[in-house]
């Protein structure tokens, strides 16, 4: 949504979509965001993959 608000040029559209802050703070958090979820998801395909080849899987 930061990157939509970006490219508007309209201002009037960070407050009302963002809820405040600046649209780079919005962008920063969306990728740590992203990157949290990848590394969820990386550590979930790690635990599986482990527990599939010790048999303690349920």
């Amino acid at each position: 949504m930061a990157l939509f608000v970006v490219q508007s040029g309209d201002p009037s559209l960070i407050p009302r979509y963002l809820g405040g802050g600046t649209t780079g703070d919005s962008i920063n958090l969306g990728i740590y965001e992203l990157t949290f979820g990848i590394v969820v998801g990386v550590l979930t395909d790690i635990s599986r993959s482990v527990a599939n080849t010790t048999g303690t899987q349920s």
